[in-house]
Parts: C-alpha cells; sequence; structure tokens
C-alpha cells in the first residue's frame, strides 16, 4: 500500500480510523480508539458516537474543502451529551437527532414532548465508554478522557442535573467561576483545565472575548492518546518524497517506510465498494492489475498500536483524485463492511511522517446538520439546567481544538470541546400612559439575544 498524500483521520468510538489518499492532498485527520460492544447501553453510545462521527465528517469535510481537517467526534459527542441533558422540549429533540441518539432512546409515556429521550441510555454507554478509554499503568499507551463543568457562582442549577452529569461523566460537582464579574480569568481557568488534561497539546481552547459577564456554565471535554506502533518504522528509511496537494500542487515531504510490515490487516476495493480479490500469494511478477483494484477502488489497512487493543485504519483511494467519490460511499454501514473485511496479512506501507493543528467554531456546522434551535436565543430551551422556573439560555458558542502528530515512532494525539451556555438578554416593552393601546412604538426591541462574542 502506496500512500503518497495524507486526507483525513477520524476518531470514532469503537473504531480507529485514520483516512489516507494516494496521490492527492488534503490532509485531514482525526485519531482514534477501539472498543469492544459490551451491553446495550454501550453498543448504542458507540453507535451514535460513530454516526454523528460521519455526518460531523462530512459537514466539515464540505466546509474545509482543500484544507487538513483532524477532530475529535467522541470529544464533540461528549461534551454535547452532557449539554443535552439540560435541554427540553424541540431544543432537546433536535440535538438527540444531530447526536444520533438510538429509537431504543426515544421516550414514551409521559411528557415525551418535553423529555423527548430517555438520555440515561446514552450516559450509561458514554460511562462505559469512558472507563474504556483510560489506561492502566501497565497498558503500552496511554489514553484518557475528562470532562468538567464550570458554571457561574451564583446560580442555582439544577442539583439533579449536576449529580447525572457528576455520576456518567466524572465531572464531580460545579466548579464555581465568577462569570459575571471576572469573564476574562475565568476564560484562563477553563483553558488552564483542557491545557492539563492534553499534556500540553490543546491551548487556548477558549478564545479572547468568548467568555463575557452573561456566561452561565461551560461544559468541557478532553481527550489524550499516545501510543508506539507494534511495528514502528525505520527511521532510516524515511525520505522526502513527491506529496500531491490540493489543486496539482506538488511538495516533498517526509515519507516513512516499512516493506513488510507484519501484524497489520488488509482489503481492497473495486469503484462500487465490493471486495477486489487480492492475491493471497505475490511473487512480485505479477502485473499492476492483478494487485489493486482499478479507476475508483480504494485500499484500507490496518495499523495497530503496540498492545494491540488500538489501532489506526487507512483508507487508499486508488486515483489521485478518487477521495471525494469514496467520501460519498463513507456511511456507517459501509465503513463497518470494509472494516470486517480486512484479513491479516503482510502490508507494504508508505505513509506520510506529519503534525496537523486544527482550531473550529462548531456552531455553523452543527447548525447545519440540523440543532438549530439551541443556538436560537428565543427559542432555546434549557430549563434542565435551573432548580426552577424556566432558564433563558441558549448555546452561545461551541469550539473545538484538536492535535495529532504521526512519526516512525507512533502516534500522539489530543482533543478538547468547551460547549458555552449564555444567559439570552430579554428587552421588556415599555407601556406609554399617553397612548389608549399598551403596545410599545416600533423601534422598541422586544426579542432576546444570546450573548455570543465570536471569533
Amino acid at each position: 500500500m502506496k500512500t503518497t498524500m495524507l486526507t483525513r483521520v477520524l476518531v470514532l468510538a469503537g473504531v480507529a480510523t485514520l483516512a489516507n489518499v494516494h496521490g492527492e492532498a488534503t490532509g485531514r485527520a482525526d485519531d482514534l480508539l477501539v472498543a469492544k460492544d459490551g451491553g446495550p447501553p454501550e453498543r448504542h453510545a458507540v453507535a451514535a458516537s460513530g454516526d454523528f462521527a460521519l455526518d460531523l465528517y462530512g459537514q466539515l469535510a464540505k466546509e474545509n474543502d482543500g484544507k487538513n481537517l483532524f477532530f475529535s467526534p467522541y470529544s464533540m459527542a461528549s461534551a454535547l451529551a452532557m449539554t443535552a441533558e439540560g435541554a427540553r422540549g424541540e431544543t432537546a429533540a433536535e440535538m438527540g437527532k444531530v447526536l444520533r441518539f438510538p429509537e431504543a432512546a426515544r421516550r414514551i409515556g409521559d411528557d415525551p414532548q418535553l423529555l423527548p429521550w430517555n438520555t440515561s441510555l446514552i450516559h450509561t454507554g458514554m460511562a462505559k465508554l469512558n472507563e474504556r478509554f483510560q489506561s492502566k499503568a501497565d497498558t503500552p499507551y496511554e489514553i484518557s478522557v475528562a470532562n468538567a463543568l464550570y458554571g457561574e457562582k451564583t446560580y442555582p442549577f439544577s442539583p439533579d442535573y449536576v449529580a447525572t452529569i457528576g455520576k456518567f461523566y466524572g465531572t464531580g460537582a460545579v466548579v464555581p467561576v465568577d462569570f459575571k464579574n471576572l469573564p476574562e480569568p475565568s476564560r484562563l481557568l477553563i483553558n488552564a483545565w483542557a491545557e492539563e488534561k492534553t499534556r500540553g497539546r490543546i491551548k487556548d481552547l477558549v478564545p479572547p472575548g468568548a467568555v463575557t459577564p452573561d456566561t452561565r456554565i461551560a461544559l468541557l471535554n478532553a481527550i489524550y492518546f499516545k501510543g508506539d506502533w507494534a511495528v514502528p518504522f525505520d527511521a532510516e528509511l524515511t525520505k522526502d518524497e513527491e506529496f500531491h496537494a490540493a489543486g496539482g500542487a506538488k511538495v516533498r515531504v517526509p515519507m516513512m517506510h516499512n516493506a513488510t510490515l507484519s501484524g497489520g490487516k488488509y482489503a481492497a476495493f473495486k469503484a462500487d465498494g465490493t471486495p477486489f480479490q487480492t492475491p493471497a500469494m505475490i511473487s512480485g511478477n505479477e502485473a499492476p492489475a492483478a494487485l489493486y483494484p482499478g479507476k475508483g477502488g480504494f485500499q484500507v489497512a490496518e495499523l495497530p498500536y503496540k498492545g494491540q487493543d488500538l489501532s489506526m485504519v487507512l483508507v487508499v483511494p486508488q486515483d489521485a483524485d478518487g477521495l471525494a467519490a469514496v467520501e460519498k460511499q463513507l456511511t456507517p454501514a459501509s465503513l463497518g463492511a470494509w472494516l470486517g473485511a480486512l484479513a491479516a496479512r503482510d502490508v507494504d506501507v508508505s505513509l506520510p511522517k506529519f503534525r496537523i493543528e486544527t482550531d473550529y467554531r462548531m456552531n455553523d456546522p452543527l447548525e447545519a446538520l440540523g440543532m438549530r434551535l439551541a443556538f436560537d436565543d428565543r427559542q432555546a430551551n434549557f430549563d434542565g439546567l435551573v432548580a426552577a422556573g424556566s432558564a433563558d439560555f441558549c448555546i452561545s458558542n461551541v469550539f473545538h481544538k484538536a492535535f495529532v502528530e504521526v512519526t516512525e515512532k507512533g502516534t500522539e494525539a489530543a482533543a478538547a470541546t468547551a460547549v458555552l451556555v449564555g444567559m439570552t438578554s430579554v428587552s421588556v416593552p415599555r407601556f406609554w400612559p399617553f397612548t389608549p393601546a399598551p403596545s410599545p412604538p416600533p423601534s422598541v426591541p422586544t426579542g432576546r439575544s444570546c450573548s455570543r462574542s465570536a471569533t
């Protein structure tokens, strides 16, 4: 498998997937983890996270055409699932749909409109995954997931909400901060937490100006991974080779080589996604047409990390411009079929040595996927966050940063997500005593606006 260009890396709960392309050059990425299915809650959480990952991948790829893409949908799903626990009504319904909550989590009976999802099913599954994503002292790799809840110290948050998030996501009690009077120091505290949990790889998660006196809560997730290849690349074989960038540009990049990677898995597929029968034994005299799928086809290889628990999966289109065609076929079902077709065999791998850092404001991508009401300052419903009454809240910003570095030795990756929830500002209509009708003049605002300082 000769890969002359990196394209996307995708982190799924349950599968570690890196997508690569042969000869074209949009680096896209996000690295991941392998989990075996447990009981139904865990299976539901894995399926929901995987489906959401591919939906978000498609949207970000569309919005970042020709650019490197790297993100952790698992981090995003965790932070948003914690936020969704406080949502109600249509706001909750939309969030659950975008996060791909399963039909099994739909509520029936009393109050299905106010509480459309049995979120405990998702939370239970996420809790089990979070347990899996905590390496032990004797594991040959490091992996960890952390969550936190920072809240305005004067605000009466719902004890039930805080207890639920603490139970399933390990946040503990609300970390009290003074958003009202000290928004900037509060922002720095949040960023310090993310930096610590990602071993210094994610800095300045929340940009200046994003935390305001109207901010009431920040829901945070951080994920970190560092592992060595089960079979490392020989650094002496790494050499600069041609790399085809988007738009036809060609650059020189350090290319790693392993001619007989043992312990990996491999499969090839035709343009329609059906398996291509690669010969079991290769003498070296066969024509390329007998060894590799034709135009529109692609190859898939799995590279395990030391310990064999986690792996990276490379998806490599045969054509230099074949990435888009493969992406169109990328669904949870197709990805599962491709991974299921992998067979153990030695693989000849050439892989770019690379490092990618990305920074996203996720408001628009999430709205495009259908999560609109949560950002709507007039219609958002987050009443589940408060102890009593209604909460004039909406999501002001969702920030996500990610880091990945792939070398001859292995992979280091980190990501963090911050969901900021703020007060809406209510303009109360004035009543004019000198007019018979108690209605405000047209120039008086009657709407609400969420505090959304964006960068």
